[in-house]
């Protein structure tokens, strides 16, 4: 029997069917909610074509950032008033920038208002600036914001900036401690490490001869055997050196251009690694010396508290020196500490992911961090992963590796507020264009998808630069706001990052600030 011939257009029709069913897939929402399944949007291919921003389309974006329409947040909104602002802010939106994501649910499957209205917040900032996150991750900057506004002469609260080479020398970080440091008080650099890769740009760091770098990021050293980095992820050992018997010294002093909060110190925090019997430290604070102390001894981390007296009336100081005697420990950090205020730490990774935390010895990396009362980590990473990663599989893993980290940020500080930076754009040559890394769009996704499942605050540094593209643009403004590695922001680039970063942050608080106002019964009078 000769089989029925099957008809043609039946055919045509089924593969018309699925064309179609796969162009509307590819052009789904760029939103978590239809990120489920690793297939690529039009938008995965449209970015790693030619670049064809120019520095003009940056510095047009910049200026749109300052000028955009700004809401009275004095005065309550209403309804009405909200209905008509929405349709303002949508055509001052420009379609090419534009990030079209709403928050989404929380883990509960439901989306409520945060414990403050955030409407002024959302009105008063381009899209690309806004904070995204579930009711929860705003809920917990609620609770820093409180806690901010009640402190009074409390101990400080101490902020974490966890990041790669992109906040390396205080970049990024040195901006925001100096304006919260004006705003909510307090003032010193909080945890330096003994022996930097790259100093803080406000600091100079010198050591004896003998003391070696061992860091759990970047490329591992194999000397070590054990999981003890301490908070920083790094610490310093000192060799003896068969050349001469100089007493092992650190020392610290600001430069001409530290600013006054970076010139001052009320207590300094020591955190040791390993830490044999009988070792002992001088801290000598310009000609005043204090010491001998005797460093407790312990095999897996120690610290020291060593309290300055009055050093003049604002706690200035011009040079410190640490001599260590006896058996030398493992340094993890040096912390420049005030008595009350706000603490910002900065630490730089070179070369790392953000997935090493959880390599770290659980027991000390935990204590370190809660030694003291944090309420807040930032963390900023990504850009290391960009390049080396090759197919959609390898970024999943990498999602699902640096949700891992967030939940043992989360465990370990369960009150923090948690705000993840995604990468910014970065370039790579292809023929005569600098263009975007291929999976640059993709790893971003899984950053973003990760913070908001784990609900943490996510905010997008390559939608805040323009997009797919933009890097070559900031590389080409005059002046340059990025190196020309085109992986990296120039000074003057990060300051502009930190700038438009706290200007998303400031937006949050004068929100929360007029919610609390408003509903803060007026004291009766006596």
């Amino acid at each position: 029997m000769t089989p029925k011939a099957h008809p043609v257009i039946k055919t045509l029709a089924f593969l018309c069917a699925v064309g179609l069913f796969t162009g509307l897939w590819m052009n789904r929402p760029n939103t978590p909610t239809f990120d489920l399944l690793p297939f690529p949007r039009w938008d995965d291919f449209l970015h790693s074509t030619p670049s064809v921003l120019q520095p003009e389309s940056i510095d047009t974006l910049l200026v749109a950032y300052d000028t955009y329409v700004r809401v009275d947040t004095s005065q309550a909104l209403n309804a009405s008033t909200h209905d008509t602002l929405t349709v303002q802010i949508a055509s001052h939106i420009p379609q090419d920038t534009a990030f079209k994501t709403p928050l989404p649910p929380g883990n509960n499957g439901t989306f409520e208002a945060s414990s403050y209205p955030r409407l002024s917040a959302k009105t008063s900032l381009h899209p690309n600036l806004q904070l995204q996150g579930s009711q929860r991750a705003f809920d917990q900057l609620s609770s820093l914001f409180n806690h901010l506004h009640l402190r009074g002469s409390q101990d400080a609260l101490h902020i974490f900036h966890f990041g790669d080479s992109q906040i390396e020398g205080d970049r990024v970080t040195r901006s925001l401690r100096t304006a919260w440091q004006k705003r909510w008080g307090g003032y010193g650099m909080g945890y330096l490490a003994p022996k930097p890769l790259v100093a803080p740009n406000s600091m100079t760091q010198t050591t004896s001869d003998g003391w070696e770098r061992h860091a759990r990021f970047g490329r591992r050293d194999s000397t070590i055997e054990h999981r003890r980095y301490g908070v920083l992820a790094s610490f310093a050992t000192h060799a003896p050196s068969l050349e001469t018997d100089e007493t092992p010294w650190i020392r610290l002093e600001p430069r001409k251009h530290a600013g006054q909060n970076e010139r001052q110190v009320h207590s300094i925090k020591m955190l040791f690694g390993r830490t044999d019997s009988n070792a002992r430290m001088t801290c000598q604070v310009d000609s005043m010396l204090l010491g001998p102390f005797l460093i407790p001894a312990d095999s897996t981390g120690s610290e020291l508290i060593v309290p300055i007296a009055a050093l003049t009336a604002s706690n200035v100081f011009k040079s410190i020196e640490f001599k260590f005697d006896g058996p030398i420990p493992e340094v993890d950090a040096i912390g420049m500490l005030p008595d009350t205020g706000l603490v910002f730490h900065n630490v730089a990774m070179r070369g790392s992911s953000g997935t090493l935390f959880r390599q770290l010895d659980r027991t000390q990396f935990s204590a370190q961090l809660k030694s003291q009362d944090v309420g807040m980590i930032l963390l900023q990473f990504g850009g290391n992963a960009v390049p080396y990663i090759a197919d959609t599989a390898a970024v999943e893993r990498y999602g699902e590796w640096f949700a891992s980290q967030i939940r043992l940020f989360q465990k370990t500080l369960p009150n923090a507020a948690i705000v993840v930076i995604g990468p910014s754009d970065m370039a790579t040559k292809e023929e005569q264009h600098m263009v975007t890394y291929p999976m640059l769009v993709p790893v971003r996704n899984a950053l973003r998808r990760a913070a908001l499942n784990e609900d943490v605050l996510y905010w997008d540094v390559f939608e805040v630069m323009g997009g797919a593209g933009s890097m070559a643009a900031w590389v080409a403004s005059e002046p340059s706001l990025a190196s020309s590695d085109h992986v990296h922001f120039t000074r003057r680039g990060a300051k502009k990052i930190a700038s438009l970063l706290l200007q998303s942050l400031d937006a949050e608080w004068l929100a929360w600030k007029q919610w609390h106002t408003e509903n803060t019964p007026a004291l009766s009078a006596p």
